[in-house]
């Protein structure tokens, strides 16, 4: 997966994915068809995906720096989604 090439630019939560999101709603009230669905991946899948945390932050900020290049992401957004990706490794 990368950014580039056929139209396709992918931010580093899509490229370097700790779940699967969806657009099925899981009710039927306004905010969950606005949102959609999100099913984080348990422990087995993150480590088949993985194999650990310095792996998939790896894997992580070389999808951020791929979408700086691209001219999607601001360089000044990229340590924030580090902290993030950083605190959503739950294994």
């Amino acid at each position: 997966m990368n950014c580039g090439g056929r139209g396709r630019i992918w931010l580093p939560q899509v490229e370097a994915p700790l779940a699967q999101n969806s657009a099925i709603p899981r009710a039927d009230d306004i905010q969950a068809l606005l949102r959609g669905a999100c099913n984080s991946f348990n422990a087995e899948k993150l480590r088949a995906l993985y194999g650990d945390k310095p792996t998939f932050m790896a894997r992580f900020n070389a999808a951020a720096e791929r979408a700086v290049a691209a001219g999607v992401l601001m360089p000044r957004d990229v340590a924030q989604l580090l902290v993030e990706a950083n605190a959503s490794w739950r294994v």
